[in-house]
């Protein structure tokens, strides 16, 4: 069980509050950016993979396949993390309902080492995501580079 803090001032409290606000903010807005750019990488992948132009020669290497392996394992871990917060946010309601009842209950102390537990599963999910994601993307670099090297190579050769 995690020690509660208490504050020794509303003021303390009520900025501790909006702090705590905005880190949820921040949090459901980077969830949200991950998760479409991640979206939107699998689209393309999928793209490539069913287009007639693009050869097998060219998907089947390996910074492709670890690009889209990255980017589904990003994928998943956002929709697990926006699952995970839900669960946060109802064992929330009902700690603060049973405060409410019975400010000393037993269970109070059980709900709020859940709640804790599923928070600290959530903030591994949420590093997975954005691992994976910053993962699939060098992947997916390495594979466009590689896959155009005679494009990139006169680029950088006329430019120098």
């Amino acid at each position: 069980m995690r020690a509660r803090h208490v504050f020794k001032s509303d003021k303390n409290r009520e900025s501790f509050r909006e702090w705590t606000a905005h880190r949820i903010e921040q949090m459901s807005a980077a969830t949200s950016v991950i998760f479409v750019v991640s979206s939107a990488a699998l689209g393309y992948a999928l793209t490539l993979v069913s287009d007639d132009h693009v050869g097998p020669a060219k998907l089947g290497n390996l910074p492709f396949v670890f690009s889209v392996i990255a980017f589904l394992i990003s994928f998943a871990a956002g929709i697990w993390v926006v699952y995970n917060r839900l669960i946060s946010f109802r064992q929330t309601c009902e700690i603060i309902k049973l405060r409410d009842q019975d400010p000393g209950a037993a269970s109070l102390i059980k709900l709020r080492d859940e709640n804790d537990n599923t928070d600290d599963f959530t903030r591994t999910l949420f590093c997975v995501q954005v691992v994976s994601f910053v993962v699939g993307s060098g992947f997916f670099f390495i594979f466009v580079c590689y896959a155009n090297w005679e494009r990139v190579s006169s680029v950088f050769w006329h430019a120098f």
